[in-house]
């Protein structure tokens, strides 16, 4: 495990060093065990800076997420992004679609 940001009313990386920043409004709610992430699903995000250390490189990889989906916000033509390595506006490379 390289990462694990549980929400718990901060963004640290409690296994790494990589901690990250809430933007555009994300905040924290209840979640299953303690706090969670809450976003709205339209431009909030956890963002983690760039590190060697979150590299997937090219063999096989798992990420693991507890989510929570308003369903209205799943329509053919949306998708809800879990993780992307790169900018939170370009393809979503890992995510959940209707």
């Amino acid at each position: 495990m390289v990462g694990w940001w549980p929400g718990d009313g901060n963004t640290n990386d409690i296994i790494g060093s990589n901690d990250g920043t809430l933007l555009n409004g994300a905040t924290f709610d209840m979640g299953m065990v303690d706090q969670a992430f809450s976003l709205d699903g339209v431009d909030d995000v956890l963002e983690v800076p760039d590190d060697p250390s979150l590299d997937l490189g090219t063999a096989d990889f798992t990420v693991e997420a507890w989510i929570s989906v308003d369903g209205s916000l799943l329509t053919p033509q949306t998708g809800i992004g879990i993780v992307n390595k790169n900018s939170f506006y370009e393809n979503v490379p890992v995510g959940l679609f209707s």
